[in-house]
């Protein structure tokens, strides 16, 4: 290789080293946590904001930061109380009020996460909804319901839902149809 050759990949190794050590982290506490220093009470009282049907379909975006704050809180081993579980589960449902898509999807992902430690009585109220997500429209919310479903009814509540999931496995859209069918193995 010639000189300039040489150089120019001396030069090239330089640029590289310098952009590498512009972009390594010097120290993991740098890292951003947008979580840390969350308080379970403060999240707690930002659920209360739920139970206003004007804050729940006009600020979706503050409804799925509050719930991926419960998430994370539960994720990593808070304990919730059962008065705070029913608090908190009640308050959620109050969400179906919204239809923005992002919320929905939050919403059924904390209600399936949630309703393994809330008290049967208090999932048998959200079935209702949920069965009405299944009867919608939306092959979204009817796919995201029977997945939901299928984690929190037991088999007492599944007779009573079983004629929509029939109807789902057939349905025309392949991801209705793909939930019903998985679903039904959780079932089994």
């Amino acid at each position: 290789m010639s000189d300039d050759g040489e150089s120019l990949v001396q030069s090239l190794f330089k640029e590289v080293s310098v952009l590498k050590d512009r972009l390594k982290v010097k120290d993991e506490d740098e890292i951003f946590n947008p979580f840390e220093g969350i308080q379970k009470s403060e999240v707690l009282q930002e659920c209360k904001k739920f139970n206003d049907s004007k804050f729940v379909t006009q600020q979706p975006r503050s409804c799925c930061l509050i719930i991926t704050q419960l998430l994370f809180l539960v994720h990593h081993g808070e304990v919730f109380s059962e008065n705070e579980t029913t608090e908190v589960f009640f308050g959620v449902t109050k969400l179906f009020q919204s239809k923005n898509p992002q919320l929905r999807r939050m919403m059924y992902l904390f209600i399936k996460h949630l309703a393994a430690i809330t008290r049967e009585e208090e999932v048998i109220i959200v079935v209702a909804s949920l069965v009405k997500d299944m009867t919608s429209n939306d092959p979204l919310n009817k796919a995201n319901s029977i997945r939901v479903l299928s984690r929190i009814v037991s088999g007492g509540l599944l007779g009573n839902i079983e004629k929509y999931i029939t109807q789902a496995i057939v349905a025309k859209e392949p991801m209705v149809a793909s939930a019903a069918l998985v679903s039904g193995l959780n079932w089994k």
